[in-house]
Formats: C-alpha cells, sequence, structure tokens
C-alpha cells in the first residue's frame, strides 16, 4: 500500500504480525477478535485485488481468506463490496470457491480457458475499483478506532 494508506499499512503490519507465517490463514483469522479479522481479510483481499484484479486474489494463497473478505465486508457493513465478491465467486466458480489454493488453482484453469474470462475479469476489477474510496474510509475508520484506545 501507499503513501495514501499509511495509517491502515502501519495498523495492517501492526496486528498481521505473525498471521502471516501461519499454516492456516482462515483458521488464524477465526481466532482473531472479529473486527480485527474483518480488518486484515479486507485489506488482505483488497491488496490482491488491487494489485492484480480477481485474477490475482483466486491464484494467489490470500484467497484462501475469500470467505472471510465476504464476511469482513458485512461486518464493516460494505455491502456493495459483500456483494462484488459473492458475485465474483459465483460468475468464475459456480461450483463454489474452493478454499484451498491447489483446489482454486486447479480449478482456474477451467475459467481461464472461458473465451469471456477476460472481460468478465476486467468487469469485476472495474467495478472494486470503483468502491474503492469506500472501502479506504471504513478501513481508516476503524484504524482511528485502534489508535484511539
Amino acid at each position: 500500500m501507499g503513501d495514501r494508506f499509511g495509517v491502515i499499512d502501519s495498523i495492517y503490519q501492526a496486528l498481521g504480525a505473525g498471521l502471516f507465517d501461519a499454516d492456516d490463514l482462515h483458521q488464524a483469522l477465526s481466532a482473531r477478535d472479529p473486527d480485527e479479522a474483518a480488518f486484515l481479510s479486507l485489506v488482505l483481499g483488497g491488496s490482491e485485488i488491487d494489485n492484480g484484479g480477481f485474477a490475482q486474489l483466486f491464484t494467489n494463497s490470500t484467497g484462501d481468506v475469500y470467505a472471510d473478505a465476504i464476511a469482513g465486508a458485512e461486518r464493516f457493513e460494505l455491502d456493495a463490496h459483500a456483494r462484488l465478491l459473492r458475485d465474483a465467486g459465483r460468475e468464475l466458480f459456480p461450483d463454489g470457491v474452493p478454499a484451498d489454493q491447489s483446489a482454486r488453482l486447479d480449478r482456474w484453469v477451467v475459467v481461464a480457458e472461458q473465451p469471456s474470462v477476460d472481460e468478465q475479469l476486467e468487469q469485476l476489477d472495474e467495478r472494486w475499483y470503483a468502491l474503492a474510496d469506500a472501502l479506504e474510509q471504513r478501513l481508516q475508520g476503524y484504524c482511528q478506532t485502534r489508535l484511539s484506545r
């Protein structure tokens, strides 16, 4: 994250210590305070999408927290984000998004062969980017609450 996200990145780094070494990222998030887990999953998932779109989210190990990111968006009342994440999962993985990276990668081979996948991904990515300000504001709000404790 760039300078614009300095506070978010600082809180993320502080809260994420130890999380990145976990063998099971979903399980490690589940052991956290629900607001903390929501924040971390949204930063993790959002960073992947911001960096390489939904394709990167679903093909990298961070995709293991896809369901956590939906739950985080719901917890932080980011309904449009939760809906978009669900839409992306349904459109790309009609039988459900595999929680395990290797299973997602196996299924991604089929997804990537679809003739309309590039256009589909571009549309999903554009929808995500259009929601960036709302996500940033909510994450900043969480950070301010953390800092005022």
